[in-house]
């Protein structure tokens, strides 16, 4: 992310840069601004609670309900993240997946592992003439679109808040895109 962020920056921002979860925790009271984006959560919460001087916290993540969001609102301390910044990536991980399940990929790789090769495409299923439900229209709500789009899927996307009245109609479609960041109200969403 180094790359991506750092030519970003506006000069007045003296950026620390860690290179391990014991970094961080260390650099972390530094802190005024942070980015402690770590898949493994607990160096994170470790950081986030030693940054007592931490006035904005940034991350990648879109659900932020593993972060202590009373402690930061306690503490006046501003919640962002990098909307748009892996949109692509993670859009093209989802039609990845549906492509896979459409496929069957899975016993491809299971028949290329035993050294076989298949007589028959275990999947025969065509994204081509599905219809996606896309909850959520953030960055990356709207490339799984435009990504669906090219396949030729028929997509209905749906905005958080906007009613429930896509429920009564799930049935109706062959894929469902979750594309809402992870919070206490979509919680259970599905």
């Amino acid at each position: 992310m180094r790359a991506l962020v750092e030519p970003l920056l506006p000069e007045w921002v003296e950026p620390r840069w860690w290179n391990s979860p014991e970094e961080l925790v260390a650099l972390a009271p530094q802190a005024e601004i942070g980015w402690f984006d770590l898949h493994t959560k607990p160096p994170v919460l470790a950081s986030v609670g030693a940054a007592r001087g931490l006035r904005w916290l940034s991350t990648a993540y879109a659900g932020v309900n593993w972060l202590p969001l009373a402690d930061l609102d306690r503490r006046g301390v501003a919640l962002t993240c990098g909307r748009g910044l892996t949109a692509t990536a993670v859009a093209e991980f989802a039609v990845m997946t549906m492509l896979t399940v459409a496929k069957g990929y899975p016993a491809v790789v299971r028949a290329q592992d035993r050294g076989e090769w298949l007589d028959h495409a275990p999947g025969t299923r065509e994204l081509a003439g599905s219809k996606a439900l896309i909850l959520g229209q953030g960055a990356i709500g709207q490339a799984v679109g435009r990504m669906l789009q090219g396949f030729g899927v028929e997509t209905l996307a749906v905005r958080r808040g906007s009613g429930d009245g896509w429920r009564a109609r799930l049935g109706e479609f062959d894929w469902i895109v979750l594309a809402l960041p992870g919070t206490a109200e979509t919680r259970w969403l599905i």
